[in-house]
């Protein structure tokens, strides 16, 4: 069943082109686990960056300059969301040009070395599976990325308008062709993923410990019985935890040796090519929340190759 957004649009019960990336384990803001917990708990992190913000506030000014730049009588269009059964495509844009339809999808970044050149197809490869889910369920054979570039010295920008700053920044379009294998190998991992852990409500492991602590999931009175696996990693966990502790107490005792060296020196240098190894210099931080009073304090610091000078 197809839908569009007149009707009420859940996240939680359809995939999204940047859940496809997710799920994949290729994009860098969710993970598998991630997207699982929006769909089965609705639990779904917000991201408010300042990035994110721009990337927001700017995409109507980046969307009219990538629009200024296509032949005449081109047109471009925000669609409604299309909905087909649990898939679910939210472009940015539909442009028309010379009759035939194309995807549009606007990025704003600060990172330029990530993309290549405008005409080329070297997009990231999270945007590009997000791209290419749009196109497969919209039934189009290409995508423009009009991507706007920060430019280095923000200070730059300063009092301009939204357009002003687009104009003054430099806008790359790159493109991607409709990949049927591509495609069809995202339906396949989407539809493995719906089946074995959305519908059944089993959530997929967990890529790290800080992947682990986002699933907010216990069953009240359930019992997990040990075996000698999670034994020997209750006992490993201990032994670790307990020489993290004595590491961290040689550690301090360590550096306290080495500021009673150095005393009142901002830095050590080499006895003999007087490069510096080290510096112990003063810091001033000042009061930033009512709560929270000026301080000052030394913060002990190597230099990078500290280590070859001394050899």
């Amino acid at each position: 069943m197809t839908t569009t957004a007149t009707e009420p649009l859940n996240r939680a019960l359809t995939v999204g082109g940047s859940d496809v990336a997710g799920i994949l384990g290729i994009s860098p803001f969710r993970t598998p686990l991630d997207v699982w917990r929006e769909k089965c708990l609705g639990q779904r992190d917000h991201i408010d960056t300042p990035g994110t913000r721009a990337g927001t506030r700017f995409e109507p000014y980046v969307l009219a300059a990538y629009a200024a730049q296509l032949p005449a009588g081109s047109t471009v269009a925000k669609p409604d969301p299309l909905v087909r059964d649990h898939l679910r495509a939210s472009p940015d844009g539909i442009a028309t040009v010379r009759g035939w339809p194309r995807l549009v999808e606007i990025k704003t970044t600060v990172f330029a070395q990530d993309w290549g050149a405008s005409n080329s197809e070297d997009v990231p490869l999270h945007y590009a599976v997000q791209a290419m889910w749009y196109l497969d369920l919209l039934e189009l054979e290409e995508a423009d990325f009009p991507v706007l570039m920060w430019p280095y010295e923000m200070r730059d920008l300063l009092g301009l308008t939204p357009p002003e700053i687009v104009a003054q920044c430099e806008l790359r379009t790159l493109r991607l062709a409709y990949s049927p294998a591509m495609a069809s190998r995202l339906r396949s991992v989407v539809e493995r993923f719906w089946h074995d852990h959305v519908l059944p409500a089993v959530p997929p492991p967990s890529i790290d410990l800080e992947d682990a602590k986002r699933l907010v999931l216990c069953t009240r009175g359930k019992v997990c019985e040990a075996d000698e696996d999670l034994i020997r990693l209750l006992s490993e966990r201990d032994d670790l935890k307990a020489a993290a502790k004595k590491l961290e107490q040689q550690i301090d005792t360590n550096e306290h040796a080495l500021r009673l060296r150095i005393a009142d020196a901002e830095t050590v240098v080499h006895p003999t090519s007087r490069k510096p190894l080290a510096t112990l210099s003063v810091t001033e931080r000042a009061a930033y929340v009512a709560n929270v009073k000026a301080t000052s304090f030394r913060t002990l610091r190597t230099t990078k190759n500290w280590k070859d000078l001394t050899r």
